[in-house]
């Protein structure tokens, strides 16, 4: 009989059995073949384990709670009473069981379900610190009951049925020194390099590394990961049979870390794999910690990771491999310069292959339109359009530095947009004239995209994207009354034209953009109006005409306008505080600041480009409104030069900005 079933006989682990392991007997749906094989289990191999452990430890014994007990006399059955009583009379002992029950005494059967976890609850607080409680029952209560029972602190839960014969669940922590095997051969897990939510990865061998499988902590991951004959283990093992010796899935590709072999405990039940070790940095830790592989990092270096990644997927979905789990932590990056840069997929143990779907979902990685149809029609495999749509979300967050495409600043959840595609980045009539042409799809400005807004460091990486790669994100996330899927093909040809466009403009070739993509021409240039700035920045003379136009002397950088607009403005405009509080801030605010001859910095502009006329029309008519002339060649003046780095903000003593500062700085 194939069993995980074993006894420690040292004095630590307190053996307990419910009535649901002898009821098993009296299953109706049982042939006359699997009912001899739980009586075998009742009356041969577990009297054994106990002799056996009796040999160590002369007085172990089995223990069944008194309220079981009752139960089990009820039982029309003679021989089942027979069992038990045998049982009771060689090694088996019962339990007083009222004291551990809330309302002190034992339920009525019928009412035994809702309150057997008090049961075992109040058990373990008062049993001797050293031992361990292990529960044997049957296999339909352990499906029930296990994960509950073992995380209010049952060491294990064993299980019995015909079909799996005895089986252990409980929490699976694999830790350095481990033994695991390997095609029968006995390997120790060394140092621990990995921790995850499904399972760690050790050292195991030189070149090589174990994923060792264990409890899940992640909301739907099995808790515990039953050792091991679990639905979700039972078909990981097929999988991973199939992975292994079907030739279509050998893709010799070391770059590709397929897993290599199976990894089992002693008794031969899937504990983990063995896969080859990657060298490299994780690329969620080149995105989100700046932990770039080289000095000179660049954009078109990211563009170069992504344009590898996707000829890798594609060579995965040409064998028939559809990831599933795809995020920013399954890649691995190894380059020292731009010519030399290779990644590493990683973690596609629970890759979808042909008559096994990939479970795994990860729902800000996920295609909005297999989570409906999830919903709608129950479990679905995944399809290569779904992957395609990870595939961008992967791309975008890896260009907007682990922004994703469906996050608002306005504090709506992830989940919400995504459902509802609320794509806050914003496109022009022409783009969507190359879109119908481009992609043979048909868009419309969206009427609600003043409702929305983008978080303001992606708005600016948005703005430099050039239109064929800014287009497929729309196309792709935005709410169009359908959903657009674009191929690999689409997605190369995006990077190769951004790569283009890269090498042309050299200036836009930076990770991080402070301001949004503005024509040189269009530049009008200026140093932030706070004192304790005074940062080189530009508008688009087309901003600065409205500030002239509303007669707004400030003109921000990016950090300072971000502040104005997150603290100050809130604060300036506040109508719960009296009129004359307010203006005395707004006093106070404005004497931090330098005030901008806006009117000179147009006429110098307009003086310099001479194209932008109906501009300069509309300027000088403005001007000559309130008593300037005309637009004229400026004195020459020194232009503005970049700071090493910025000024600390002076810690001012006053009301209003003592409050500011204590709100910004959280202090």
């Amino acid at each position: 009989m194939k069993t995980t079933f074993s006894i420690e006989a040292n004095g630590q682990e307190l053996l307990l059995v419910d009535h649901y392991f002898f009821y098993d007997l009296l299953n109706p749906a049982y042939t006359e073949a699997q009912r001899k094989q739980v009586m075998r289990a009742i009356k041969d191999f577990v009297p054994q384990h106990i002799a056996d452990a009796r040999k160590v430890n002369s007085q172990y014994r089995l223990f069944i709670g008194k309220y079981a007990i009752n139960t089990l006399k009820l039982t029309p059955d003679d021989s089942l009473k027979r069992i038990v009583n045998a049982y009771l009379d060689y090694f088996m002992d019962y339990v007083e069981t009222a004291s551990f029950f809330d309302e002190g005494r034992d339920p009525e059967p019928d009412d035994i379900v809702k309150h057997e976890l008090e049961f075992y609850r109040n058990l373990l607080k008062s049993a001797n610190e050293n031992q361990r409680a292990v529960l044997l029952t049957s296999e339909q209560n352990a499906a029930q009951w296990a994960d509950r029972l073992i995380d209010i602190g049952l060491a294990k839960v064993i299980s019995f049925s015909p079909e799996h014969g005895f089986v252990e669940y409980k929490k699976v922590e694999p830790k350095e020194g481990d033994v695991v095997y390997c095609d029968g051969v006995a390997l120790t897990l060394q140092q621990r390099i990995g921790d995850g939510g499904e399972a760690d990865v050790f050292e195991l061998v030189p070149g090589k590394l174990a994923k060792v499988y264990k409890t899940g902590n992640k909301q739907g991951t099995p808790l515990p990961n039953c050792f091991k004959f679990q639905e979700e283990m039972r078909q990981r093992n097929e999988r991973l049979s199939v992975l292994l010796h079907d030739p279509g899935y050998q893709l010799n590709d070391r770059y590709i870390i397929l897993p290599q072999h199976k990894l089992t405990d002693q008794h031969g039940n899937l504990v983990g794999i063995v896969m080859e070790k990657a060298e490299g940095i994780v690329l969620s830790d080149i995105i989100t910690k700046n932990q770039y592989p080289f000095e000179s990092f660049k954009r078109s270096d990211l563009l170069t990771i992504a344009k590898k990644i996707i000829i890798k997927f594609k060579k995965l979905h040409t064998h028939g491999i559809i990831m599933g789990d795809i995020n920013l932590k399954n890649i691995l990056v190894d380059a020292k310069s731009p010519d030399n840069i290779k990644i590493y997929i990683i973690d596609l143990d629970s890759c979808q292959i042909e008559g096994f779907p990939s479970t795994f979902e990860q729902p800000e990685f996920t295609d909005p339109v297999w989570l409906e149809q999830r919903e709608k029609h129950g479990f679905v495999p995944r399809t290569i359009e779904n992957e395609y749509f990870t595939l961008m979300l992967l791309l975008f967050m890896i260009l907007f530095k682990n922004a994703h495409p469906y996050t608002h600043p306005t504090g709506q959840s992830l989940e919400d947009s995504t459902r509802k595609r609320l794509y806050p980045y914003k496109i022009k009539e022409k783009d969507i004239e190359f879109i119908q042409r481009e992609f043979g799809v048909q868009v419309a400005v969206d009427r609600n995209r003043n409702e929305k807004k983008a978080p303001s460091l992606s708005n600016y990486t948005h703005s430099h994207l050039p239109r064929y790669i800014k287009c497929l994100f729309y196309v792709t996330f935005a709410k169009q009354g359908h959903d657009f899927r674009p191929s690999t093909t689409h997605m190369m040809k995006a990077i190769e034209h951004y790569l283009s466009y890269l090498e042309k403009n050299p200036e836009s070739d930076k990770i991080i953009y402070d301001n949004f993509a503005i024509a040189k021409e269009e530049r009008v240039h200026f140093k932030c109006s706070c004192k304790s700035c005074q940062k080189p920045y530009y508008y688009h003379y087309g901003k600065v005409l409205t500030h002239f136009q509303t007669s707004d002397p400030y003109l921000y950088c990016n950090e300072c306008i971000s502040l104005y607009d997150t603290h100050v403005k809130k604060m300036l405009t506040d109508e719960s505080l009296p009129e004359k509080e307010r203006l005395a801030m707004k006093a106070e605010w404005e004497s931090t600041l330098n005030k901008q001859n806006v009117e000179a910095l147009l006429r110098a502009f307009f003086s310099s480009s001479p194209k932008h006329q109906e501009a300069k029309a509309k300027f000088d008519a403005m001007a000559a409104a309130r008593g300037g002339g005309p637009s004229q060649p400026p004195k020459p003046q020194p232009q503005p030069q970049p700071r090493p780095q910025r000024a600390q903000q002076p810690q001012q003593q006053g009301g209003f900005i003592s409050q500011l500062l204590k709100k910004v700085l959280g202090n």
